[in-house]
């Protein structure tokens, strides 16, 4: 018996073939996308051992100066006013401690503490139980007002040898949250590479 297709059927019947097969062959890297469609691009620092991706519209600077031990190491920054920023710090650690409590003495000597001198910080939440990049880290989400208004900011923390990360997100308040899922792919795309 021999049953005949309408063109219609055909048609449409062609087309499905023809999309499972483009979605099938798909890269990898493009199947991570960001909140307004586009694919992410990777940043790779091999001077510090870091690399993440960031969405192809955020303009990358990086900080060629090199003096201190504290080091912004690169910025993001959004179209609108979101910015991220990656930095690496010698750590100096003479007594024994356990990474949950350097984690927590480094965020409160090196961030909080800088956060603290203006009067308008408010601590909005300590997490303890998180991870950067495989590691152990600790992040701190909390509101502050600088000259050109109030904003949000998260930082995350990890350690590794003797070295701090610190991956830090400042935005409008109005924008943090829809901004964040963009901000997670951010995070959750950080690795150190070096040993």
């Amino acid at each position: 018996m021999n049953k005949i297709f309408s063109v219609p059927v055909l048609i449409t019947f062609s087309l499905l073939l023809f999309s499972t097969a483009l979605i099938i062959h798909i890269p990898a890297q493009a199947k991570i996308n960001d909140t307004n469609g586009g694919i992410f691009k990777t940043y790779m620092n091999p001077t510090f051992g870091i690399q993440m991706q960031h969405p192809p519209d955020w303009t990358v600077a990086e900080n060629k100066n090199h003096s201190v031990d504290n080091i912004e190491v690169v910025n993001f920054s959004s179209p609108v006013s979101e910015d991220v920023t990656v930095s690496v710090d010698t750590v100096n650690s003479t007594t024994p401690t356990t990474m949950a409590t350097a984690l927590k003495q480094y965020v409160n000597d090196s961030i909080l503490s800088d956060l603290k001198t203006s009067p308008n910080f408010k601590l909005l939440e300590p997490n303890t139980n998180t991870t950067l990049s495989g590691n152990p880290a600790y992040s701190i989400t909390y509101t502050d007002k600088d000259r050109g208004g109030p904003y949000k900011g998260m930082d995350i923390v990890t350690m590794k040898n003797d070295k701090a990360y610190d991956i830090s997100y400042t935005a409008d308040p109005d924008r943090y949250d829809s901004v964040f899922p963009t901000i997670q792919t951010m995070i959750n795309s950080f690795k150190i590479t070096s040993k």
